[in-house]
């Protein structure tokens, strides 16, 4: 399949709500002089209250074959993520938050790598042609020269909040250095290859958008906790990935009302519920019964990890030492509805509780309430 048959290259989307004071930052770290025609940035105004639309409009007056808007009633972030992707006029599809950034010099690493495969489809034309092969195996040939991946893995900074420093002098701390042991950068991997050595987040993930339409991704809207949709939904079609080694997404944490924060996401642990509900439901219709074992693992993995959080939620809550009953049966229904999720779980403290049949809830408990009043 050819990879650059859109106009752009590179299709970001910027959900925004109420972000007056991030997005020019934001918008900033996309603007250089080699990007306007390989990018576009899509700022989806999710019906704020503030002067995010006014900042959005002013970018895209000056900047208007880079720099797009859309203005629509409030609908989550899962809801941006949508508009967005129907906007969308790239080859691959990136989401950024109005109050993160990017590294530019990432951003034009990554524009140049996606670029490559133009070339490759240019030169692949102009070989084939010179050697007048028949028509199959031209198509074949040129297939494999210009075999984009389908997703692009950059790796990503936590950066702390310091509202004394401007954004880029925030410190900077990683989650992971590489994606996994031997990494190749910049090769095309076979995705079912290394699937169980790597985990791609939001922040990671750059992918085809024909990918998502073709298959009709659709995140759950009115809602927080979806990036876990946003992740996952695509695995069971992904063929193939790369990964590059600049640090693309700048993520800021430790911002007062961050829907990570852990008073909020206790608040709203039942939409934690519902997005777990969502993903449940897509697993037993798209990812069951994957054949190919370590895309299965993967996804096993990654939703176990987001049911994990969701334990963690239940354990930092204020009424948690009485909350042992509905930790057992969530536990109980897990097992029985989805063994293989279950039988995933890389998360120490669970793994602990059940080898103790759950003795060691109090202890857990009282480990997390520690660890909340301290964070």
């Amino acid at each position: 399949m050819q990879c650059c048959e859109n106009d752009k290259l590179l299709s970001v989307v910027v959900p925004s709500y109420n972000a007056s004071k991030y997005l020019d930052f934001n918008l900033q770290s996309f603007l250089r002089p080699s990007v306007p025609e390989k990018l576009e940035v899509i700022v989806v105004d999710d019906g704020s209250t503030d002067d995010t639309a006014r900042i959005a409009d002013a970018y895209h007056e000056k900047y208007p074959e880079t720099i797009k808007v859309i203005h629509k009633e409030n609908g989550g972030h899962g809801s941006g993520i949508n508009a967005g992707l129907r906007a969308a006029t790239g080859k691959y599809f990136k989401v950024v938050d109005a109050d993160d950034w990017v590294d530019h010099e990432a951003l034009e690493r990554l524009l140049d790598y996606i670029a490559s495969f133009d070339a490759a489809a240019a030169n692949a034309d102009t070989d084939i042609d010179a050697a007048q092969v028949q028509a199959d195996v031209k198509a074949r040939a040129r297939d494999k020269a210009v075999s984009c991946p389908d997703v692009i893995y950059n790796n990503y900074y936590w950066r702390l909040t310091d509202e004394a420093k401007s954004p880029d002098a925030y410190e900077r701390k990683t989650e992971f250095t590489e994606p996994f042991s031997g990494v190749e950068y910049r090769k095309v991997y076979d995705f079912e290859s290394i699937a169980d050595r790597c985990y791609v987040k939001m922040h990671n993930m750059t992918i085809r958008t024909d990918i998502l339409r073709e298959h009709q991704i659709h995140i759950d809207e009115r809602c927080y906790y979806v990036d876990m949709e946003y992740i996952l939904y695509p695995v069971p079609y992904v063929e193939t990935i790369a990964f590059l080694p600049e640090f693309l997404y700048q993520y800021q944490i430790g911002r007062q009302g961050q829907s990570m924060d852990p008073a909020k996401m206790q608040r709203n642990a039942t939409q934690y519920d519902h997005v777990l509900a969502s993903i449940y439901a897509y697993y037993d219709a798209h990812c069951r019964e994957i054949k190919q074992p370590n895309r299965k693992k993967y996804i096993d993995r990654l939703i176990s990890r987001f049911y994990a959080s969701r334990i963690k939620i239940l354990l930092s809550m204020p009424d948690a030492s009485r909350r042992k009953n509905e930790f057992i049966t969530m536990e109980e229904v897990l097992y029985r509805d989805y063994p293989d999720i279950y039988a995933a779980n890389v998360n120490k403290p669970i793994r602990l509780l059940r080898g103790s049949k759950y003795v060691l809830y109090p202890l857990a408990v009282a480990m997390m309430q520690f660890s909340s009043r301290i964070s």
